[in-house]
């Protein structure tokens, strides 16, 4: 029997049309101190969408007389920009008034977050209006669903790391700036230990998969997703010539010819050659933690000339070494790394395991800091016993496609913790090592 799939998404509205969107205030208590602005405005802004509408986002699926829905609740979007009208306090709250627009931004970005609190003199409980000339402030909207993804960064392979010996911890460097700048754009990253999901042949330009191993690492750590990647190539290359002072004065990769002249030798004058650029060729490799299959491998490849090289005291991640230019373009690609594994991972359907199951409850390894509400409804799945993962030929060689799973239900949230949550089942008895999964969203489309 094919699956069927009823897909209600988007428009669902329990509350007015914003056809035009009327001011709204917001409170919040004068205890907060100086977050109590910052608490104001946000809960305008909820208000705001609230008022907009709120939106139910559902998935059902059947699939040999099981029947699986999943879905959430939430408002029908922050305002795109705001103004704010006026500011007072009172009765021990900050109040805030503000009007909101919902018109699309000329450019929508992702990371949404209000506007930075700005510092403020002491409010008199009579009302302030805001000046005439209150600037819109633009509030960015992003394609996500509500949930978090869980990534596990493993170490880079680095393929010639005599070409990185004059950088300290490159290999760590490089994962831990990964990690920590996935997180600041929103995904739940941690750090791997000295494992690496796929193994390089010094004989091939080619790596080979480990989907197992992939699979063992994410249900170890309890992550949806793994990313790593290879380092090819951050060769010197050409030269230039500068002056030099110094007898200390010569990095790796550099060399000097001295000048001997009387009486100012000491200071060691020369000719110094060094790099004219370094390149930075960097394979991203994204896995999915279920299947281990790989799904998506992107390369990024970029040089720079200027202060390429180092000496034998700089670090990965340092002030030093991001000072430099080399250390610049290091931290860009990291970030442009980083945007692409959000844009690639954030809309694709979240996915969590159940990891406990007791009297009928099942507890799964997310919670509110991952996104989840009571009332949302996920999909129930699990692997199908006995049957083998799927496998495609790409030039001969086996690659890994996925792991075949049976619909098993629904589960809905009915309490969460910051780490963990409680769902019971619709139908079925939940087992340890089921996934609960959301509908997910579609694929951005890559520019």
């Amino acid at each position: 029997m094919k699956p069927h799939f009823r897909l209600s998404l988007g428009a669902i509205l329990l509350a007015a049309l914003p056809v035009l969107a009327e001011p709204v205030i917001g409170v919040a208590p004068l205890s907060a101190g100086g977050d109590a602005r910052q608490q104001a405005l946000d809960d305008a802004l909820a208000n705001a969408a609230m008022a907009n509408g709120v939106q139910v986002y559902a998935i059902d699926q059947s699939d040999s007389g099981r029947l699986a829905q999943s879905g959430q609740l939430r408002s029908g979007g922050l305002p795109t920009s705001y103004r704010i009208l006026r500011e007072w306090q009172g009765n021990g709250l900050y109040h805030i008034e503000i009007d909101p627009s919902f018109a699309p931004p000329p450019k929508p970005v992702a990371a949404a977050a209000p506007a930075q609190p700005v510092a403020t003199a002491a409010v008199s409980a009579a009302p302030m209006a805001a000046p005439a000339s209150s600037p819109q402030v633009q509030v960015a909207q992003g394609c996500n669903d509500p949930y978090k993804r869980k990534v596990l960064v493993t170490p880079f392979s680095v393929r010639q790391p005599s070409q990185v010996s004059d950088i300290g911890q490159f290999q760590i460097g490089l994962q831990d700036a990964l990690t920590d700048r996935l997180s600041q754009l929103g995904l739940f990253s941690q750090r791997g230990a000295n494992d690496i999901p796929f193994t390089v042949d010094p004989g091939l330009s080619d790596l080979r998969q480990q989907p197992d191993h992939v699979r063992r690492m994410a249900r170890r750590q309890g992550v949806q997703f793994v990313v790593s990647g290879v380092v090819n190539d951050t060769r010197a290359e050409g030269e230039r010539y500068t002056y030099s002072l110094g007898a200390n004065d010569v990095k790796q990769g550099e060399r000097k010819a001295s000048l001997a002249i009387p009486l100012i030798d000491f200071f060691a004058p020369g000719i110094k050659a060094v790099p004219k650029l370094r390149r930075f060729d960097v394979e991203l490799l994204l896995f999915d933690g279920v299947s281990g299959a790989l799904i998506e491998r992107r390369r990024f490849d970029a040089s720079t000339g200027g202060s390429v090289t180092f000496a034998a005291d700089d670090q990965f991640g340092s002030g030093s070494f991001y000072a430099t230019d080399y250390g610049a373009l290091v931290a860009r690609q990291v970030d442009a790394m980083a945007k692409t594994a959000l844009e690639q991972l954030s809309c694709l359907p979240f996915s969590t395991r159940v990891v406990r199951v007791e009297r009928g409850q099942a507890y799964l390894d997310a919670g509110s800091l991952s996104g989840l509400m009571p009332g949302d409804r996920l999909q129930r799945y699990r692997l199908k016993p006995g049957a083998l993962p799927v496998d495609g030929l790409v030039e001969g060689d086996m690659l890994r496609m996925g792991q075949p799973e049976e619909l098993a239900g629904t589960l809905t949230i009915v309490q969460v913790q910051p780490l963990f949550s409680i769902a019971v089942a619709d139908q079925g008895v939940p087992e340890a090592g089921d996934y609960a999964r959301s509908g997910g969203k579609a694929r951005p489309a890559r520019r």
